[in-house]
């Protein structure tokens, strides 16, 4: 959707508990007209999810306001490693449908996610020896 227009589906990250304070950890659909929680997914409980990003599918121009993948990274405690993973943003509940390590514990959990149309970053060489 475009800024000022109305929108049915907010994507954020959420906690493992709804009555007690906890860490962020994975993330959650809600459908903003009716409040309803469409989906959630938690990972295990030394994992955590950064910001997530929704990014829209090339082709969905005239289609589904859902219709595109989310993107976030998942921080793993116990095994001190970082991964992308995406999820199908119509059903995020089922988990992520891809993943690609990190190579280094490099990702803080406080990270922002952010898309912007149309931009296209250049990476580094640098950059690409952290995939």
């Amino acid at each position: 959707k475009k800024v000022g227009e109305k929108y049915k589906y907010v994507y954020c990250t959420t906690s493992a508990s709804a009555r007690y304070t906890s860490p962020l950890q994975g993330i959650a659909k809600i459908n903003v007209e009716t409040g309803e929680l469409v989906g959630k997914w938690l990972p295990e409980p030394h994992q955590f999810t950064t910001e997530v990003a929704f990014c829209p599918k090339e082709t969905s121009c005239c289609s589904r306001e859902d219709d595109g993948y989310l993107i976030t990274y998942l921080l793993d405690g116990k095994s001190k490693s970082n991964q992308l993973i995406v999820f199908d943003a119509a059903n995020p509940g089922k988990g992520p449908i891809a993943s690609a390590p990190l190579k280094e514990w490099s990702v803080n959990h406080s990270l922002h996610g952010v898309f912007i149309p149309g931009f296209t970053p250049k990476f580094t060489k640098e950059i690409q020896d952290t995939f």
